[in-house]
């Protein structure tokens, strides 16, 4: 399967139940922390294996939990599950610049620095670690160069994060309708809702937009360098991929 990254990166994005039937793609920026912690929470629940979550970096350590990654499950395996019009394949996509100011403010900022994704960025581009990098300056950077944009899954464009045009996605949700989205979902693997572990509250991740500008030239640059996102969610409005079929 052609997504961005190959086989290490479906192994380390993709999280498959095969008693379930379903198969979620991560997407980073876009409530993929809440998502896998709720529905390995889930899982482990009904198969009476105690789970307990007390950090981020358990909810991202795949041997901490019960979904498999694709090279776990087995490469045909997996492939069958792709093709299996019985198996719920999914994932949440958001705003473009509401992700990439989101991206910034949690990974780039001058209170980040140091974080794995700004030494990788630095190092990419050859500058100290210390460089100032300003939501403006970022924004330039990703729409002049495709290679930063694709640097990090984080402002990736999601359109390839996810495998929009490789995957037969059943549903699509809308981080901004997170809580309505999560529940179709769990209802149509678990047949209820379950609960949502929101890591932000668990672990005080959150990220505020209102202490940045994003200034016209920012909206500028992110609706050119994501301009294949804003059409991916025409895209899915169109298909109806964001309706949970009955």
């Amino acid at each position: 399967m052609d997504l961005h990254g190959g086989r290490p990166a479906l192994s380390r994005h993709v999280h498959v139940s095969a008693e379930h039937g379903f198969v979620y793609f991560s997407n980073p920026k876009v409530a993929c922390s809440s998502t896998k912690a709720s529905l390995n929470l889930a899982v482990a629940a009904r198969s009476g294996q105690p789970l307990e979550l007390r950090s981020m970096e358990q909810i991202h350590d795949r041997g901490h939990n019960p979904l498999a990654s694709p090279r776990e499950l087995g490469w045909k395996r997996f492939g069958a599950m792709l093709r299996d019009p019985q198996v719920l394949r999914f994932s949440f996509v958001r705003d473009p610049l509401k992700r990439f100011v989101s991206a910034y403010l949690s990974k780039l900022d001058e209170a980040k620095r140091g974080s794995g994704q700004s030494r990788r960025l630095f190092a990419h581009l050859g500058w100290e670690q210390g460089h100032p990098l300003s939501l403006q300056d970022f924004a330039a950077l990703v729409r002049a160069d495709e290679t930063v944009r694709e640097l990090d899954p984080h402002w990736r464009l999601q359109r390839r994060q996810i495998g929009f045009d490789v995957v037969d996605f059943g549903f699509i949700g809308d981080h901004a309708a997170f809580a309505r989205d999560f529940e179709l979902i769990a209802r149509r693997i678990f047949g209820a809702p379950v609960e949502v572990f929101d890591t932000r509250t668990a672990f005080g991740r959150f990220t505020r937009p209102s202490d940045v500008e994003v200034t016209e030239q920012v909206r500028r640059d992110v609706a050119a360098a994501y301009a294949e996102d804003y059409a991916m969610l025409d895209e899915i409005r169109a298909r109806g991929l964001g309706q949970m079929a009955a």
